[in-house]
């Protein structure tokens, strides 16, 4: 019987079928059992580096695999309180464009006022 690790018999250039630190099994919190962390993480839709992250910050595997949706924009609120994806949805809504939006903002002008008062050249 040939060792695949730590024998002098194993050739250069063969790549063993089996490496224990990447075909490791995983096992999820609900005792399904996957081929590897990878598969794991596709099923519950979460990204392995993510995972890793969550699990070094302390968080259980539970925790881990059934994180919420990540958040890749801004989610913004206007004077009244209703939430919008992002500012130029918040802005669409509200009839300004966004540079007049942003030059607003620049200029110290309140959200009211940003999104309620007329844009100069806009019609009627």
């Amino acid at each position: 019987m040939t060792q695949l690790f730590g024998s002098r018999k194993w050739q250069r250039g063969r790549r063993p079928a089996f490496i224990p630190s990447v075909s490791r099994p995983s096992v999820d919190h609900t005792g399904r059992e996957f081929r590897t962390l990878a598969d794991m993480c596709a099923f519950w839709g979460v990204t392995p580096s993510r995972f890793r992250a969550h699990r070094k910050k302390g968080a259980s595997l539970e925790e881990a695999l059934t994180l919420a949706p990540y958040n890749h924009g801004k989610i913004c609120r206007d004077h009244t309180g209703r939430e919008f994806p992002s500012i130029a949805a918040m802005c669409r809504e509200w009839g300004i464009g966004l540079s007049t939006y942003y030059d607003r903002i620049a200029a110290g002008v309140p959200l009211r006022k940003i999104l309620t008062a007329p844009v100069q050249g806009a019609k009627k």
